[in-house]
């Protein structure tokens, strides 16, 4: 076969002379190389802008009104208006002290008619009373049913509360409400001798009784009327929860609570008030 060797070197510098490609040693892919990867330009969002708007909101203002608020009523010169609010049984730590911080945070008063012992037991709470203004009252020492005792021991129960009253107070009493608003001709002589003039009412809540705060708020404001005078009890915490709803009532209905001083001036010893101008003069 060596003498053929001359012609195929002669047929491959013909090849290369006509260009005709020979097969390459190397084995490579006949797959297309991936085209390259291009980074597409995001075109501009047409949804509306969240920045927050310019344009003057319609929704209503919660900024507070700055209009004035109505002024609350004052009492009449003849305290037409006025409303006496009385409480008994204290005083009493707890009870009688938050209803004199809410008395004191509305700018009105009331009567307190005191058990002599509580007052001996709590001098700084009378004296309280006293100092903010409030009428401070006698309602026996031991609270007992006074008709159902004998002369002296009426006696002794008014008048040791008087000096109990001011010992610890300094003021003289010249109310008493006996308790359970209980009393005879013997009672009302034996107030009339201590100087003490006797308060019944003629709006009783029973707070005692139901212990239910919107219930004697609800009594108040449909019963009292202008020289009422309410009863209630200082010892009980429904109370105290009623209180800010019936003096605010009262003053809406444009009745202003007011002391016993103030609602009778000047009231006659031993005659028993029920208002301010439903009274039974003492008779002997």
């Amino acid at each position: 076969m060596n003498f053929l060797q001359p012609v195929f070197a002669t047929l491959a510098a013909l090849a290369l002379l006509l260009g005709i490609p020979g097969q390459s040693s190397s084995s490579s892919s006949s797959r297309p190389a991936p085209a390259p990867t291009t980074t597409a330009t995001s075109a501009p969002s047409t949804e509306p802008s969240s920045a927050p708007s310019t344009e003057p909101s319609s929704e209503p203002s919660s900024e507070p009104s700055t209009e004035p608020a109505a002024p609350a009523p004052t009492p009449a010169a003849d305290c037409s208006n006025c409303v006496a609010l009385t409480y008994d049984d204290g005083p009493m730590p707890g009870t009688t002290d938050a209803i004199l911080d809410i008395y004191a945070s509305r700018g009105v008063k009331a009567s307190f008619f005191m058990i002599g012992q509580n007052v001996a037991e709590h001098p700084e709470l009378a004296r309280r009373v006293k100092d903010e203004g409030h009428t401070v009252g006698n309602h026996s020492y031991n609270h007992l049913r006074l008709p159902e005792h004998p002369d002296k021991k009426i006696w002794n129960e008014l008048f040791a509360t008087n000096w109990e009253i001011q010992e610890q107070t300094g003021v003289e009493a010249k109310w008493m409400r006996p308790p359970y608003t209980d009393y005879d001709g013997r009672v009302t002589e034996a107030s009339r001798d201590a100087g003490l003039s006797v308060t019944a009412w003629d709006v009783d809540t029973a707070d005692w009784e139901h212990k239910n705060p919107e219930r004697t708020c609800k009594t108040v404001l449909d019963q009292a009327k202008g020289g009422s005078i309410v009863v209630m009890h200082d010892v009980h915490k429904e109370t105290v929860a009623s209180t800010e709803c019936i003096i605010d009532g009262l003053l809406a209905k444009g009745l202003v609570p007011v002391t016993l001083d103030q609602l009778v001036p000047n009231p006659t010893p031993g005659t028993v008030y029920r208002t301010r101008t439903d009274f039974d003069a003492f008779s002997n």
